[in-house]
């Protein structure tokens, strides 16, 4: 009776464990698809095809998405600081819209800059691509769009 228990147990167990790994779409690359991920391959690559990139463009857009990605991690952990200062600021019993209107204004400022650096960085693919290659993109984005895979899952 105590074997039979056990097994039980165990099998409950395992189709738990199964059941969550599955669930989690067995990717693990939260929303990169890699080879094998349910059939899409690499975006990049595949893109790269799409546009009909020149290695010299494609080693451009590396650069400029290292780059931005370097500069925009400095500017979210900015922000993300700022705004954790302001709730402390606005929690403390006693506060005055006076006295946390400095960290709002700096919020807006890191905020405003954020917004600067996308379209910067959308120009700055613009001069990469050729007209031709900025329309497919255009059209690419749309289209992933249309098919919901572009929605932020905050």
């Amino acid at each position: 009776m105590k074997k039979m228990a056990m097994v039980m147990t165990v099998a409950i167990a395992v189709v738990f464990i199964a059941g969550s790994v599955f669930a989690w779409g067995g990717c693990g690359t939260q929303g990169k698809a890699d080879k094998g991920c349910q059939g899409k391959g690499d975006i990049k690559e595949s893109m790269k095809k799409d546009l009909g990139l020149t290695a010299e463009q494609d080693a451009k857009l590396k650069a400029g998405r290292e780059a931005y990605r370097t500069e925009s991690k400095a500017l979210h952990d900015a922000i993300k600081a700022k705004k954790d200062e302001l709730k402390a600021a606005i929690a403390k019993p006693g506060a005055t819209r006076a006295q946390v209107e400095p960290m709002v204004a700096e919020l807006k400022a890191l905020e405003s800059q954020r917004v600067d650096r996308k379209v910067d960085g959308i120009f700055a693919v613009k001069a990469i691509l050729t007209p031709e290659q900025s329309t497919k993109l255009e059209a690419m984005k749309d289209k992933h769009m249309k098919e919901g895979r572009g929605k932020r899952k905050d």
